[in-house]
């Protein structure tokens, strides 16, 4: 249960990560140089740890690492400029069936059929779909497709994290994982937004970025690995989706959206979700099993 409440805390700091990610868009900020600030900010960290513990990272780390970056990549390009193009609602909305996406991948790896997640999973969507609340817009566009993508990128990144780090050491394969990312926005910035590089000030604003690479990435992300070599990955995804609640709640405190009863529903159904899922009595991972 432990790892579960560290999970909570986990995806609460990623709900709040999403109004200091709204404070930067609000001025601006180049989206690709903010990737890779962030995540070069949490690389950072996480290599200055890794000095300090003299710990080796191995070819399996680097090759692991190297193709959870590329997927952890594709899934925050995709959602990015998925952004620009449909609307905030469908964003988190498409970018939620990565929880849908996790036991489909997984039963096909394994070739079996398991209902009990698939159907919790499903249940969860309905609970994103309501917090989404974008019932009155069901068309679907370019932006919708590609935020559908990044949700197929994350699920790949959950279920090959869930393969990977069980035995893997989980702070090296963080690092790598952030380094990728970090190098691939680099290129994309330096191509397309250099023009925008003046808004980059040692302000408050600096400060959430620094706040987003140190706490939001580096540490987040290396915590939640290690956790992922503990917890089934659909089991990961449902609890996820506890993101998208407390992402709407520091919404309402912060006055970007007014609390409705679609919010409310939506709510209840992600936490009966996550309860269900946090209870079952199959979530461990088994480690020695996934050492073959």
């Amino acid at each position: 249960m432990s790892y579960i409440i560290y999970l909570l805390l986990i995806n609460l700091g990623f709900g709040f990560s999403f109004i200091l990610v709204k404070e930067l868009m609000n001025i601006n900020y180049p989206i690709f140089l903010l990737i890779t600030l962030r995540f070069a900010i949490g690389a950072i960290s996480l290599l200055v740890f890794k000095i300090t513990k003299s710990q080796r990272i191995s070819r399996k780390e680097v090759f692991s690492g190297c193709l959870l970056g590329a997927f952890l990549f594709l899934g925050f390009v995709f959602q990015t400029t998925g952004a620009a193009l449909t609307t905030p609602a469908k964003n988190g909305l498409f970018t939620g069936l990565y929880v849908i996406f996790v036991p489909i991948i997984v039963m096909i790896a394994k070739k079996e059929f398991r209902w009990k997640p698939l159907a919790l999973s499903l249940f969860c969507f309905v609970g994103v779909v309501f917090i989404s609340n974008v019932f009155s817009d069901i068309a679907i566009n370019t932006g919708d497709l590609l935020t559908i993508a990044c949700a197929l990128a994350f699920a790949l990144h959950f279920v090959f994290t869930e393969k990977y780090a069980p035995t893997l050491n989980p702070i090296n394969f963080t690092l790598i994982q952030l380094t990728v990312v970090a190098l691939a926005s680099s290129l994309i910035s330096i191509a397309t937004e250099t023009n925008l590089y003046s808004i980059v000030k040692m302000d408050k604003y600096m400060m959430i970025v620094i706040f987003l690479g140190l706490v939001e990435t580096g540490l987040c992300l290396s915590i939640q690995t290690h956790i992922q070599s503990k917890i089934k990955a659909d089991v990961i995804a449902v609890i996820s989706c506890m993101e998208s609640v407390f992402a709407v709640m520091f919404a309402i405190i912060f006055g970007y959206d007014m609390l409705t009863l679609s919010l409310i529903l939506g709510a209840i159904i992600i936490v009966s979700s996550m309860i269900i899922s946090a209870t079952s009595k199959h979530k461990l991972i088994d480690s020695e099993s996934n050492r073959s």
